[in-house]
């Protein structure tokens, strides 16, 4: 977002000259005034959502790498049908003997 976004301000309390229009923060703080400037925390949370959707693709992309190469590491229990490790001798959840 650009600068235009960040000067966005609202007076709570006029200054010294009771102007009615402020055009930028640092006029109204130059003349006294108290002002709420919510332009830059709109700025901030719009850069911090970006940047969290970036970490959430790059993690799930991540994800679906890694899995798919785990794929190929497991296999089904004969008996109960349960995911174990395709170098296992016995099952760990029914303890039959695997082939």
């Amino acid at each position: 977002m650009g600068s235009n976004t960040e000067n966005l301000f609202f007076v709570l309390k006029h200054g010294g000259n009771k102007s009615l229009n402020y055009d930028t923060v640092t006029e109204a703080q130059n003349d006294g005034a108290l002002t709420m400037n919510y332009g830059h925390f709109l700025v901030k949370v719009l850069n911090f959502s970006l940047l969290i959707l970036v970490l959430f693709f790059i993690v799930k992309i991540y994800n679906r790498a890694t899995r798919d190469h785990l794929l190929g590491k497991e296999k089904a229990c004969d008996f109960c049908y349960k995911s174990i490790d395709i170098r296992a001798v016995k099952c760990p959840y029914c303890t039959s003997d695997q082939e």
